[in-house]
C-alpha cells in the first residue's frame, strides 16, 4: 500500500471539501450565476466568514454596491477589501465578539440598524451571514444588560443544550434574531445568501435567523429548562414577527455552503481518484 499516495489523495478529498464552502468563491458564483437586477445595492456581510463572503460579493458586482457593512471575528476583517471600490470612504469595517458577545457586538448591532435607516427607501439589500453571527451583532432590548447578555451565554456554552434549543433562547433575549431584523427594512428588498454551520441546515438557526421567522418545528422557550433568572429576562423582550407577516415578504434566502456541500464535494473527489 502506498501510504503517501493514499496520504496526498486524502489532502485533496478534504481540500475540495473546503472549496466547495469557500465563502468568496461560493458568492461570487452564486451572484454571477443568479444575478441582482439593481443599480444600487446595500451590502451587509456578517459572520466569522463574512470578509471573504464580502469579496466575492465585491468580484461578482462591485459597480452595482453603493454601501457595504462588514461586520466579523477579530482578527478575521481584511481592511484591503474597500481600497478598490469607488465610494469605499462610506464603507465600514467593524471587528466584534466572537464566542461570547461584548460592547463591541452591542456597538455592532447599533451600526447595523443605523446602516439600514439610513439607505434609501426603495433600497435592495444584500445579506452575506455565516457563523458567528449570533455573537458578532447583538440589540438588546430595555430592561436587559451586557452584563445579563454575558450570565446567560455563559450558562448556554455550559448547558448542553442543542443549538436548536440555544439559539431559541437567544432569539428570545434579542431585538434583532428570530426573524426581528426584518421589521428593520421596513418594506426594503433583500436577497439573503447564508453559509450554514448548523445541523439540518434550518434557515432560522443560521446567525440566530436575523431575516427568517421560526417554523413549526423551532422549539419553544416554554418547552426548555432554563434558570428562573433567565426566563424573566425573556419576558422582556417584543415578540417575534411570524412566519406570515408581510415583513419577510420581499426577502429572498438561500443557502449557498452546508456540511452537506463539504461532503458532496469530498465523495465526489474521492470517486474521481477511484475510491468506493
Amino acid at each position: 500500500m502506498d501510504l503517501l499516495k493514499h496520504r496526498k489523495n486524502l489532502l485533496a478529498i478534504f481540500n475540495s471539501a473546503l472549496q466547495a464552502v469557500n465563502g468568496r468563491t461560493g458568492v461570487r458564483e452564486y451572484l454571477l450565476a443568479h444575478p441582482v437586477v439593481r443599480q444600487s445595492i446595500y451590502l451587509v456581510a456578517t459572520g466569522k466568514a463574512a470578509s471573504a463572503m464580502a469579496e466575492g460579493a465585491f468580484e461578482a458586482m462591485s459597480a452595482q454596491i453603493a454601501r457595504a457593512l462588514i461586520i466579523t471575528k477579530v482578527g478575521h476583517g481584511d481592511a484591503h477589501l474597500f481600497q478598490s471600490r469607488p465610494g469605499a470612504a462610506r464603507d465600514l469595517l467593524m471587528e466584534s465578539a466572537h464566542p461570547m458577545p461584548d460592547q463591541r457586538s452591542l456597538d455592532a448591532g447599533a451600526v447595523l440598524l443605523d446602516f439600514i435607516a439610513d439607505s434609501p427607501p426603495d433600497a435592495h439589500f444584500l445579506f452575506l451571514i455565516s457563523g458567528g453571527t449570533s455573537s458578532l451583532v447583538e440589540v438588546l432590548p430595555d430592561g436587559i444588560t451586557l452584563t445579563a447578555l454575558a450570565e446567560v451565554n455563559q450558562w448556554l456554552l455550559g448547558s448542553g443544550l442543542d443549538i436548536q434549543r440555544v439559539n431559541c433562547i437567544r432569539k428570545a433575549m434579542s431585538c434583532i434574531k428570530g426573524g426581528r431584523l426584518a421589521l428593520s427594512l421596513k418594506g426594503r428588498t433583500a436577497d439573503v445568501l447564508l453559509m450554514s454551520d448548523v445541523p439540518g441546515d434550518h434557515l432560522a438557526d443560521i446567525g440566530s435567523g436575523l431575516l427568517v421567522a421560526d417554523d413549526a418545528r423551532a422549539p419553544h422557550t416554554s418547552n426548555i429548562d432554563m434558570p428562573h433568572k433567565i426566563r424573566a429576562l425573556i419576558e422582556k423582550t417584543p415578540a417575534a414577527p411570524p412566519a406570515h407577516h408581510p415583513c419577510f415578504a420581499r426577502i429572498k434566502t438561500h443557502i449557498i455552503a452546508s456540511n452537506e456541500v463539504a461532503c458532496h464535494a469530498a465523495e465526489s473527489h474521492a470517486k474521481e481518484l477511484g475510491y468506493t
